[in-house]
């Protein structure tokens, strides 16, 4: 079931995002995405994988940040830390709705939507709602931010990375993944670019990414439960 939804950031402007339920029993758990720049809830990258995940039994939460898409403001205003304030309010509605699992909550960004993720983990990570894992996809780590570099072994949120081998971003990600301390994962695929746009590139991007949360969000939990 796809619910179009409109909330508020801390500024007041009204933002847009499709809530996507499986037809199952809830509680489900959710990942909520968090998009590069120019891009949107109505990622053709994102939404197939939204899919696979409901058909998996898990909700997910697709989102236009400030000045994308359907949501107010404009992309000037939209800076990483605007993004990470939408994050806040997005995660904050997902975890109050009776449909969903707030002890099964996980983010995937994609691009520059990574740094955000990362962000809202540093500082939001137990606060406000626990983040089981991360999958980031083509996340860029390369130097704009270097605070969140130095302190990069305080993320304890398990975190996939999935990047293509020629993506010219992945020798930072590969700095910045061995500088954390929490469980971590990289995943290189050959040959493919910063935006998977080769489709059997994508496909294996979108395998992990099912798998990974499959694995964090159902498989690992009913184990820890039993």
């Amino acid at each position: 079931m796809r619910e179009k939804i409109f909330f508020f950031n801390s500024k007041g402007y009204r933002l847009a995002g499709v809530l996507n339920l499986p037809s199952a029993n809830p509680p489900f758990p959710i990942v909520v995405f968090s998009h590069g720049f120019d891009s949107g809830k109505d990622s053709p990258r994102s939404i197939p994988i939204s899919n696979e995940l409901v058909n998996h039994g898990i909700a997910t939460f697709l989102i236009d940040f400030t000045g994308h898409g359907e949501s107010e403001g404009t992309k000037e205003e939209s800076t990483i830390f605007q993004q990470l304030d939408d994050l806040r309010h997005a995660v904050f509605l997902a975890k109050g709705r009776k449909e969903i699992d707030n002890r099964r909550i996980a983010l995937h960004g994609s691009s520059s939507g990574c740094l955000v993720c990362l962000y809202y983990s540093l500082l939001y990570h137990s606060l406000e709602a626990y983040i089981v894992t991360m999958v980031l996809r083509a996340p860029r780590t390369d130097g704009y931010f270097p605070d969140l570099y130095e302190r990069a072994s305080e993320i304890k949120t398990p975190t996939l990375f999935i990047q293509g081998s020629e993506d010219p971003l992945l020798p930072y990600t590969k700095m910045f993944s061995r500088a954390m301390t929490a469980l971590v994962s990289l995943k290189v695929i050959e040959g493919a670019n910063h935006l998977f746009t080769n489709p059997v590139h994508y496909r294996i991007v979108l395998e992990l990414t099912v798998n990974w949360f499959k694995e964090k969000l159902i498989e690992e939990f009913g184990a820890a439960a039993a």
